[in-house]
């Protein structure tokens, strides 16, 4: 259940989160069922959620939203951050690949997280401004049922 392990992760990074960031939440609401590791599935979202925790300055506001499109889950994570320069967005899942200062990264969580998501047959996008912050768009096939019923849900973000 995808919103249940983003609830986890966010309860995991609460103390890095309560005094940096405002974290607005749009969950679907039916549950999103995936097939796939648990715990893999939780390194994926505490991955991405890290790095949009790190990127923020004062006033810092993360943006969760998860929502149903046909047979696909589709996780977005929006923070307000410093942002990515545009030259260094299609190396960002490379092994060894950082943006931050020498000891502060090791250039792996993304380069896992890609791996990880490759394994669950899903992807990952991200959209970046300087100054104003990243979008990581994540989708992940769900579990197709007959008693399902699979249906479109939407939402705004706001900052």
């Amino acid at each position: 259940d995808i919103n249940a392990i983003i609830v986890n992760c966010l309860a995991i990074l609460n103390n890095k989160i309560k005094h940096k960031a405002d974290i607005e939440k749009q969950y679907c609401h039916q549950a999103i069922i995936i097939k796939g590791n648990v715990g893999k599935i939780h390194e994926v979202f505490l991955n991405v959620l890290t790095n949009a925790i790190q990127a923020l300055g004062k006033n810092g506001k993360i943006f969760v939203a998860t929502k149903i499109d046909n047979t696909t889950a589709i996780i977005e994570i929006v923070d307000n951050g410093i942002g990515i320069d545009a030259k260094n967005i299609k190396q960002l899942t490379d092994p060894f690949f950082t943006t931050k200062p020498p000891g502060e990264g090791t250039g792996l969580g993304l380069s896992i997280t890609y791996s990880i998501l490759k394994e669950h047959k899903g992807t990952i996008e991200f959209e970046s401004e300087i100054g104003k912050g990243t979008t990581v768009k994540i989708k992940l096939p769900l579990i197709s049922s007959n008693n399902r019923e699979m249906e479109e849900t939407t939402y705004q973000k706001e900052f």
